[in-house]
C-alpha cells in the first residue's frame, strides 16, 4: 500500500478505505454531464480490441485467430479497466481542495462524508470548483502510484500503440470497402502497392483526417464525434 502523506491526503488520497469506495460507488454527474457524455470519453479506450480483426488479411489463420484473440482481448481489458476503477474509487475521494490546512474542527458534523471522517473538510468544493480528487485531477493515477513517471510512460506507450494500430488497420478496412466498388467515387483508394498490397493512399487519407482531429486539441470535443 502506497503511504499517504499529508499533501496527498489534502488532495484526496487516503489509501484503501471501504467508506470511500461506498461513497464513490454510485454515479454523481456534475454540470451538464450525463451517462452518454461520459461514455463517449470512455468508448475510444475499448476500440483497440478490434485491432486484430481489422488486420485479418495479415493473419495466417484468421478464422481461428480472430475469435480467440478478440475474446481474450475483451477479457484482459475488462479485468484491467475494472481493476483500475476499483483501486481508484477505493482510495481517492471525488473532490478535494489540496490545502493541508482544510482539516476537521472539533464538533463538526460530517454528514456521512468519508473525507470528513478521515479528518479533512472538503465541503467548500460544493460551492466552488476544486482542483483535486477523482472528479477534477487528471493526474490522479500518478499521485496514487508508487512511481509517477511510470504512469506517464504507460500513457505514451498505450497512446502510440493504439494510434499506430488505428493508422494501420483503418486504411486496410477502407481499401477493402473501396474494392467492393459500392461507392464508385472512392475506388481511387482501392489501389494497393507492393507485394503486401499496402493501401498507401489510404494511409495518407487517414493521416490527414487524424491530423485534423489533433488540431482541435480538445479531447472532450473530439470523443463524442469518435463515439
Amino acid at each position: 500500500v502506497i503511504p499517504s502523506s499529508a499533501e496527498k491526503r489534502a488532495r484526496g488520497f487516503f489509501n484503501y478505505q471501504a467508506s470511500i469506495f461506498t461513497e464513490n460507488f454510485g454515479p454523481e454527474f456534475t454540470g451538464d454531464q450525463d451517462f452518454f457524455s461520459v461514455f463517449a470519453i470512455f468508448f475510444p479506450a475499448a476500440t483497440g480490441i478490434l485491432a486484430g480483426a481489422n488486420i485479418s488479411g495479415d493473419l495466417e489463420d484468421p478464422q481461428e485467430a480472430i475469435p480467440k484473440g478478440t475474446m481474450l482481448a475483451i477479457l484482459i481489458t475488462t479485468v484491467a479497466y475494472i481493476g483500475v476503477a476499483i483501486c481508484a474509487a477505493a482510495c481517492v475521494v471525488r473532490d478535494a481542495t489540496g490545502n493541508v490546512n482544510d482539516t476537521v474542527v472539533s464538533g463538526m458534523n460530517c454528514n456521512g462524508s468519508s473525507a470528513c471522517a478521515l479528518g479533512y473538510d472538503f465541503s467548500s468544493c460544493k460551492f466552488q470548483t476544486c482542483d483535486y480528487g477523482l472528479m477534477n485531477n487528471f493526474q490522479v493515477m500518478s499521485m496514487v502510484s508508487g512511481f509517477g513517471p511510470l504512469i506517464t510512460a504507460g500513457i505514451f506507450s498505450a497512446t502510440l500503440s493504439s494510434a499506430l494500430a488505428s493508422l494501420v488497420s483503418a486504411p486496410k478496412v477502407f481499401q477493402a470497402l473501396c474494392k467492393d466498388n459500392i461507392y464508385r467515387a472512392l475506388h481511387f483508394f482501392a489501389k494497393g502497392y507492393g507485394k503486401n498490397n499496402e493501401p498507401i493512399r489510404g494511409y495518407i487519407l487517414t493521416f490527414l483526417i487524424a491530423l485534423g482531429f489533433i488540431l482541435i486539441a480538445k479531447l472532450n470535443t473530439i470523443a463524442p464525434i469518435i463515439s
